[in-house]
């Protein structure tokens, strides 16, 4: 994974060539101790690479930060909307009508005309692209609303009267767009006569209704009204709405695990293999190497960089390995004051993945690509429910469309 990262940066900063190399054994120092001096790992990893408390508070900022946050909106969000639509579902049940707020179910009745008319004027809005393409959105500039008292036939044949102010909130589907000039047309939800719906209020005069008799009851059916809460008329099933609200905050939050997964598993793998089974091996040195690099960046002058490595053994019978390292601790190991180097592999990696350093480190290009991912994240949850919000669900109604 390191190298392949090493790689990417030197063919996106443009080329790249090596110079000679040169490489000394680590001399005798007789008054240096046999153990290496204890170094600040931020000084100790090669260029481009972070010490493990470092790599902590970038994974931290960067991935882990975001994806929370994401994962407990999504099951904050997901836990309320299921007991709303458990609320609503229970309230709709049939039931005794009593006074106090109340949900009532039945078909729409009125006296003539459209229960509950919900007007959206919109206005063209054209934005062109930078290669000459063309993009028409319709923005809403104005919503009126007409509430006529209508009466709900409940199945058992009892009526209630409802009473909307323009205030209520209508939950139904728009209607195709209506084109006043070229630069203006609307949209309308209408509830009509002989749609079921279920609303919800204050219910009243139940108990007058009841004492008057079936002769008076066309004008002592109760009435509901908007209570402490705004008033809602729906045409969708009761909890239909919070239902598929909280369907779609779980996907995120299941996608949301499997993106950490993914993320750790191949952008991070060795920074994860190194937290789940790192442990510490001191490499003793025994010779030192040191080349140089021609770097060329786009757009920027050429210049040489200076790369240091070191080369020991964990055990004396051990296999010999190089280790790229800071150029200071290249510069100590030089003058036999460094005597060991501290590095880190990994179990289940069978010892084959290791790291210079006491804890997990990680390239400065994987905490890049990861912020980018884990702020996207938290960005697109944001964009995405907002922008799939039914449109009685808050916001303007705003369309992209043919002029």
């Amino acid at each position: 994974m390191r190298p392949a990262l090493m790689l990417l940066l030197l063919l996106s900063a443009g080329c790249a060539k090596r110079a000679h190399q040169v490489a000394r054994e680590v001399p005798a120092h007789v008054d240096a101790p046999d153990q290496t001096p204890m170094w600040d790992e931020a000084d100790l990893v090669p260029q481009d690479t972070v010490g493990s408390e470092n790599t902590a508070h970038g994974l931290f900022w960067a991935l882990w930060l975001p994806a929370s946050v994401v994962l407990l909106l999504a099951a904050l969000r997901t836990r309320s909307h299921l007991r709303r639509a458990h609320l609503e579902a229970e309230a709709a049940r049939e039931a005794p009508l009593r006074d106090g707020p109340a949900v009532v179910v039945g078909v729409v009745e009125t006296d003539g005309g459209d229960a509950i008319t919900v007007g959206v004027t919109q206005r063209r809005r054209i934005v062109k692209g930078k290669y000459g393409s063309v993009t028409t959105f319709w923005d809403e500039k104005r919503r009126e609303v007409v509430a006529r008292p209508f009466r709900v036939l409940m199945r058992d044949g009892r009526g209630v009267r409802v009473i909307p102010d323009d205030r209520v909130l209508l939950r139904d589907a728009l209607e195709s767009p209506v084109q006043i000039d070229e630069e203006t047309r609307q949209r309308f939800i209408r509830l009509r006569p002989g749609e079921r719906v279920w609303a919800s209020g204050t219910l009243s005069e139940v108990s007058a209704g009841r004492a008057e008799g079936a002769y008076r009851q066309a004008t002592q059916e109760p009435v509901l009204k908007r209570g402490l809460a705004r008033m809602v008329v729906s045409t969708e099933a009761p909890g239909a709405y919070h239902k598929t609200r909280a369907a779609q905050h779980r996907a995120w939050f299941k996608g949301t695990l499997i993106t950490l997964a993914v993320v750790h598993a191949t952008l991070l793998g060795d920074v994860t293999l190194q937290i789940l089974s790192g442990h510490a091996v001191e490499l003793r040195l025994e010779s030192v190497h040191s080349w140089d690099v021609w770097v060329k960046p786009k757009n920027q002058r050429g210049r040489w960089v200076r790369h240091c490595a070191v080369w020991g053994r964990s055990a004396p019978d051990a296999p010999g390995e190089a280790r790229e390292v800071s150029c200071g601790f290249h510069r100590c190991a030089s003058e036999g004051v460094c005597r060991t180097l501290p590095t880190r592999r990994a179990l289940l990696s069978a010892d084959r993945l290791r790291e210079v350093g006491r804890g997990p480190t990680a390239h400065i290009a994987q905490l890049v690509l990861a912020g980018m991912i884990g702020w996207t994240l938290i960005v697109a949850y944001l964009f995405t429910l907002r922008s799939s919000r039914p449109w009685y669900a808050g916001g303007k109604v705003n369309d992209t469309g043919s002029p």
